[in-house]
């Protein structure tokens, strides 16, 4: 289990085999936003965003469609490889026999399909992603609601390209504007989960705010469904 602490902590994760570490605005800004995403969509590479429409290959697994681009494909390969190095900080390598490893072989630190899929699974928390092809059930129906609106947030988010939406930029002003203690010389020292965790608090404090502003002037106060900012984000996706 991930744990929500070192998350907001912005400590590494340890899977043993490797660490998985958290980027900062700093480092994003330094590797430019643009490479920052090809290596979040590389190195949280499904098939599905392929599009395939051969059966033979839809049988292959994602860890294995990877695997054939990587060893038929050298430009592929060396951009997989750089997306992986930005998020394990180390050399990744491809052996002949078709796995990848890091390190010495003898130091057996192997990337198999699984440990790629946890490694994948650190990163999209990490950075704020869903987790693709994972259904998440919450406890409750408050905790549904509240995921929710997170999920509405991210879409939000996500439609930045298209309908030029709040972008990247925007949120870290947004949050260096309006956060006690953050500005904009120390918010690039946040890691994207912090940085957005920081803007949904943010949201939750307006929203809540908002509502009670509007509380004297309407006849039923239950259809504000005014609550309090002060509450849980749940954001366990498994």
């Amino acid at each position: 289990m991930i744990s929500e602490m070192e998350l907001l902590k912005g400590k590494p994760i340890d899977l043993g085999v490797c660490k998985v570490y958290p980027l900062t605005l700093n480092e994003i800004v330094d590797m430019t936003e643009e490479k920052y995403n090809q290596a979040l969509s590389l190195i949280t590479f499904n098939k599905d965003r392929l599009q395939i429409n051969d059966e033979e290959l839809n049988k292959l697994t994602d860890y294995e469609i990877l695997l054939a681009y990587c060893y038929h494909q050298s430009d592929f390969r060396e951009l997989f490889f750089e997306s992986v190095e930005t998020f394990l900080k180390e050399p990744i390598h491809l052996h002949e026999l078709g796995f990848f490893y890091l390190g010495d072989l003898e130091e057996q630190r192997i990337i198999d399909e699984n440990v790629l899929k946890r490694i994948q699974e650190v990163i999209r928390k990490q950075n704020f992603l869903s987790t693709e092809k994972t259904e998440f059930k919450p406890a409750n129906d408050k905790a549904a609601e509240l995921i929710e609106k997170i999920k509405k947030v991210k879409e939000k988010l996500a439609k930045q390209n298209r309908d030029n939406e709040l972008n990247l930029s925007d949120i870290v002003s947004i949050v260096a504007c309006y956060s006690d203690g953050i500005n904009m010389f120390n918010v690039w020292d946040l890691t994207i989960y912090q940085l957005y965790i920081t803007y949904m608090r943010l949201i939750m404090w307006d929203e809540y705010h908002t509502k009670y502003i509007l509380l004297p002037h309407v006849t039923d106060s239950t259809s504000l469904d005014l609550k309090h900012w002060a509450t849980k984000i749940n954001l366990n996706k498994k």
